[in-house]
């Protein structure tokens, strides 16, 4: 590459990196935090874990709702969710009328009921994945400026490899000793980038997917579903669990490898049970199954599928599989996570290395200085950065 083209790809590399970084850094945070939103969920209940479960046996989805109805019958379901860990028990959302929103953990293999947890870090993981996908901001334009930014990330990753000459040669170069902290903050910065660049692809390529929701385009499966009559009750009188279980053994018939990932529950009377999971012979990130089922009588309305829809319905599983780390098991997400606060290391060391270049000789040095330099050198940019904390923490005090 020519040395003027190199030169002026990093001199934008490092202005847009300079004046993203601030909402990079947020959507990090927020995205770490959320790979383990499960754990986080049971944080402070450790009695609610699970262990010593059947592998030969697996609750169904009406034993599941039997037991949660048992043990409480005033409950709204709202959702039932198998497991995504061994060691955390199975989830029922919904809302009880003394208690409001409230989690009930059925074990797995029996679905017999562990407990029950309020909603407190339920509120807790919907901030932070509101902060991670539209910033708490209004009218859906918050979402279109944080998919958006998936092209600006795409940008720095390829500009910050070209402007680094033989970048593949980079995974072993550590700063020496003799180098000022300057220079040594910059060799840092260049050798996480390039551990971190494959990853920090994965997101841009996958946060640009989300792009095309967020600008209209959506997922159409194919398959369709029957309408179903109004009844006099969200659910009719003496319904059990044995209609979901006969709904579940003809969708079967139909996909014999069929597992569940999300059971919606019908919010009134002409609503249905929606049904999300996948085709185990083909996995999870390739064969999206949905399907529908009357509550009365428990008449499955249709299948859809993924594989039959268009473009966005056959790559969105893999999609949000490789963005949220969820590709590899649980193998998977712990790798996203040392990705994720490795991509932290990468813009601390990168606003190092300008706070460093911008100093004046004989200026203050520190934490407070560096970081009143840096907020400086955002320009009108900063305004624009305070007017979001503003909006944010505006949000945050009208949800407490």
């Amino acid at each position: 590459m020519a040395k003027a083209l190199r030169t002026l790809v990093f001199r934008l590399h490092r202005f847009v990196g300079r004046m993203a970084i601030l909402l990079f850094a947020l959507s990090f945070c927020t995205g770490v935090l959320l790979l383990f939103a499960p754990e986080i969920e049971q944080i402070d209940r450790p009695d609610f874990w699970v262990s010593g479960l059947d592998p030969e046996r697996h609750a169904t989805l009406g034993q599941t709702y039997d037991a949660v109805m048992s043990a409480y019958p005033d409950l709204h379901i709202e959702v039932i969710a198998p497991s995504v860990r061994p060691w955390l028990g199975d989830k029922t959302l919904g809302w009880l009328p003394d208690r409001g929103r409230v989690t009930v953990w059925t074990r797995p293999d029996t679905g017999a009921v562990i407990g029950i947890s309020g909603d407190g870090t339920i509120r807790l993981l919907e901030a932070l994945a509101a902060l991670h996908t539209d910033l708490m901001l209004p009218r859906g334009w918050g979402r279109l400026l944080v998919t958006a930014m998936s092209l600006v990330l795409l940008f720095s990753v390829i500009s910050g490899l070209m402007s680094y000459r033989r970048f593949w040669k980079g995974f072993l170069r550590r700063p020496s000793a003799e180098m000022n902290p300057r220079m040594r903050a910059g060799v840092w910065h260049r050798l996480v980038a390039v551990w971190v660049a494959p990853f920090l692809l994965v997101m841009g390529l996958t946060g640009g997917v989300f792009l095309l929701h967020a600008a209209g385009f959506q997922a159409r499966s194919g398959g369709g579903f029957e309408p179903v009559a109004a009844r006099d009750a969200v659910v009719p009188a003496g319904f059990t669990g044995a209609v979901l279980d006969r709904a579940m053994a003809e969708l079967r018939q139909q996909v014999p490898g069929f597992r569940l990932k999300v059971a919606g529950f019908p919010g009134d009377a002409e609503g249905v049970f929606d049904l999300s999971g996948y085709d185990a012979r083909s996995g999870s990130a390739f064969s999206e199954i949905g399907a529908r089922i009357d509550p009365s009588g428990g008449r499955l309305l249709g299948v859809s599928s993924a594989a039959r829809g268009n473009f966005l319905a056959r790559i969105d599983a893999l999609v949000y599989a490789l963005h949220f780390g969820e590709w590899g098991g649980f193998a998977s997400i712990l790798l996203w996570g040392v990705f994720g606060l490795s991509s932290l290391v990468l813009l601390f060391m990168g606003a190092r290395v300008y706070v460093a270049r911008s100093r004046a000789p004989g200026a203050r040095t520190g934490p407070v200085a560096a970081s009143l330099a840096y907020l400086r050198g955002l320009s009108v940019f900063g305004l624009g950065y305070l007017a979001l904390a503003a909006l944010i923490a505006r949000e945050i005090l009208r949800r407490l």
